[in-house]
C-alpha cells in the first residue's frame, strides 16, 4: 500500500477482524519506535472497543508493563525478539502468536539466512501465520519480497499450510499504488524535476550492499568546490518560493548543517534541521515548531523517510544520492499526503535519481531541465546484481607440513608460502600497519599470514617506507609525525588494496595460536 494510504488503519482493522471472528491472537511488529506508537495510536482511537492491546517496546514502557497475553500486541522487532530469545532460553512460556503482522515488511530478508531478528521470531513460532504490509514489495538483494509457492492448501480453519515454501511470504495479495490513489482522490499528485544542477558521482564507490558510499560522498562533498554547488543549489529554490515547505535530503550532518546555513542565509526560508543524534524531545520540539508554522524548511539525513508524516510538505529537494528503489519511495512518499490548499508535491532532483530510478511507479514522467523535456518516469525495478565471490586456491583443513622434516609445521618450522591476495590497513590512530596475506603452501594448504609494521620509531619507519616504496605507493600522511599533525588526520584510516605484491613470503606459526601465521619476509620477483 502507498505511503498516505491508511496503512495503520488497515492493519488494526484486519487484527479487529481476526480477533473477534477467528478468536486470534496478534502480533503486529515493526522495525520503528515511531510506527510502534502510530499503529498503537490507531487501535486505541478507533479500534480500542475490540479488546485490550499491549505495546512491547523499551523506548515507550518499561518491561514490567510489557504485556503479551492481551489479544493484540504492538512491538518493534528488537525488543520483542530479544525479550522471546531471553525467556525461550529459560524456558518461561510466552502466549504464542497466531497471526504476526509485519508493517515494512521490505525489511525482512527473503530467505532464511540466520542473522534476522524476524527470522528468529518466525522460527520461534512455526505455526503463527504471517501478513506483510509495505509501500515497496521489493528489496535490493533478492526483488520481490514474496515467492510464490508450489503447492498451497487452504484447510477449513481458513489457515493456509505448505512446506515447500522458500521464503517467509507466499503471495502478493493486495496493492493499492499512488496511481490509484491520486485518481480516487486520497493522495496528492507528485511533480518531478530533475535539475540542470547535478552532482557528480563518478567517483563515488558503491558499497557491498549496493548503494554510494556514504563515507565517499561525504568526502566528496567536503571539496572546496562542491560548496559552490550547494550555494547554487539553495540559490535555485528561490524560484520555488511559492511553495510553503519544503524537506530537503542531505547525505550527513556536516553537509546537511552547511546547506541549511546557506538556504537561511540566501533565500527566505526560516529553517530547522533535524537528526538521528537529538534526543527525543529535542525532536519533538522542532517538529512541533515545523507543525506549527514558525519554520518553512526542513533539513535532515534519514529521519524523513519512514513514520514521517507532514501533510502540508509540497516540496521535496533531494541532496541524497541513492540506488535504493525502497528510499527513493520513501523520500517521495512523504509528499504524497494531502492537506487544505495543497494541489501537489514538487520533487526537485538534483543528484539523479530519477534518471537511475525513475518515478517507482509513483509519477507517469518527470521534467528534465536540461533537455526541456518531459522524461517516461516508468523503471522496472530490478534487483541488485551479486558479484561473484573471490575464491582463492588452497584448503584450509589441510595439514600444513614442513618441507624440512616432511612432517606437521611446529612453532619453530619457517615455510615458503605463494601469494594469491595481499591487502592492508592502518586503523585510524594505531601507529602501525596491518597486512593479510592470503597464500597457499607447497601441498596445496591455504594460510592466513599477517604482518604487522610499527610507525613509532626510526627504525620501523624505514620498514614501512620500504613496505610502501615496494608497492609502488605514495607514502600516507600517517608516516609523518603524529604529534605534528591535525587531530582529524592522525585519527583517519587508510586501507592498502589492489597494489603489487609479493610473489613469495617466508611465514612463521606464532607460539601465542597455532592458527596465526606471521610474515617474516616478503619475496619479490624483480
Amino acid at each position: 500500500m502507498a505511503t498516505g494510504t491508511g496503512k495503520s488503519v488497515v492493519i488494526c482493522d484486519l487484527a479487529s477482524k481476526l480477533i473477534s471472528t477467528y478468536r486470534k491472537r496478534v502480533w503486529i511488529l515493526t522495525h520503528n519506535v515511531t510506527l510502534t506508537q502510530q499503529n498503537h495510536a490507531t487501535w486505541e482511537k478507533h479500534f480500542g472497543y475490540a479488546s485490550r492491546c499491549g505495546i512491547v517496546c523499551a523506548s515507550v514502557r518499561p518491561p514490567r508493563q510489557w504485556d503479551f497475553t492481551d489479544p493484540v500486541m504492538f512491538g518493534t522487532i528488537q525488543t520483542v525478539q530479544s525479550h522471546v530469545y531471553r525467556n525461550t532460553l529459560h524456558n518461561f512460556s510466552i502466549p504464542e502468536p497466531d497471526v504476526i503482522i509485519i508493517d515494512e515488511a521490505h525489511r525482512v530478508p527473503i530467505t532464511a539466512a540466520g542473522k534476522s531478528q524476524y527470522e528468529r521470531i518466525f522460527k520461534c513460532y512455526p505455526n503463527a501465520q504471517r501478513v506483510a504490509f509495505t509501500a515497496t514489495p521489493w528489496r535490493m538483494d533478492d526483488g520481490p519480497i514474496f515467492k510464490e509457492k508450489d503447492d498451497v492448501r487452504t484447510s477449513d480453519d481458513g489457515n493456509v499450510h505448505d512446506s515447500t515454501s522458500s521464503g517467509w511470504f507466499d503471495r502478493d495479495c493486495f496493492r493499492y499504488d499512488v496511481k490509484r490513489g491520486v485518481e480516487e482522490g486520497y493522495l496528492a499528485p507528485l511533480v518531478g524535476v530533475h535539475e540542470e544542477l547535478q552532482l557528480n558521482l563518478d567517483e563515488v564507490p558503491i558499497t557491498g550492499k549496493g548503494d554510494f558510499s556514504k563515507s565517499e560522498l561525504d568526502r566528496l562533498m567536503h571539496q572546496a568546490e562542491y560548496d559552490n554547488w550547494l550555494k547554487a543549489v539553495a540559490i535555485s529554490l528561490n524560484h520555488f518560493s511559492d511553495r510553503k515547505f519544503i524537506a530537503v535530503y542531505c547525505t550527513s550532518v556536516k553537509i546537511a548543517t552547511r546547506f541549511a546555513s546557506f538556504l537561511w542565509e540566501l533565500t527566505n526560508r526560516k529553517t530547522c534541521q533535524v537528526y538521528g543524534h537529538h534526543k527525543k524531545d529535542q525532536r519533538e520540539q522542532i517538529l512541533e515548531t515545523v507543525r506549527s508554522g514558525r519554520c518553512n524548511a526542513l533539513v535532515s539525513v534519514d529521519m524523513l523517510t519512514t513514520g514521517f508524516d507532514l501533510p502540508h510538505l509540497d516540496c521535496i529537494v533531494c541532496l541524497r544520492p541513492t540506488l535504493s528503489s525502497s528510499l527513493w519511495v520513501q523520500i517521495m512518499g512523504r509528499g504524497t499526503r494531502l492537506a487544505e490548499n495543497k494541489g501537489d508535491c514538487l520533487v526537485l532532483d538534483y543528484v539523479g535519481n530519477f534518471q537511475r530510478l525513475g518515478g517507482v511507479q509513483m509519477m507517469d514522467t518527470y521534467k528534465n531541465v536540461t533537455s526541456d523535456k518531459d522524461v517516461q518516469a516508468e523503471t522496472p525495478v530490478k534487483p541488485r546484481v551479486k558479484q561473484e565471490r573471490r575464491v582463492f586456491p588452497g584448503v584450509k583443513t589441510l595439514e600444513i607440513i614442513d618441507p624440512l622434516t616432511g612432517k606437521g609445521a611446529t612453532d619453530r618450522s619457517i615455510i615458503t608460502a605463494k601469494v594469491h591476495d595481499c591487502s592492508g590497513w592502518v586503523r585510524g590512530g594505531n601507529m602501525y600497519i596491518t597486512v593479510k596475506y592470503i597464500c597457499t603452501t607447497d601441498n596445496g594448504a591455504r594460510i592466513d599470514a599477517t604482518q604487522f609494521i610499527g610507525m613509532n620509531s626510526k627504525r620501523n619507519l624505514n620498514k614501512a617506507r620500504e613496505f610502501f616504496d615496494r608497492r609502488k605507493m605514495i607514502v600516507p600522511l600517517s608516516l609523518q609525525n603524529s604529534h605534528m599533525m591535525h587531530p582529524d588526520i592522525r585519527s583517519a584510516s587508510f586501507q592498502i588494496k589492489d597494489v603489487k605484491m609479493p610473489s613469495f613470503v617466508r611465514i612463521m606459526r606464532s607460539p601465542k595460536n597455532n592458527k596465526w601465521w606471521n610474515v617474516i619476509e616478503e619475496i619479490w620477483d624483480e
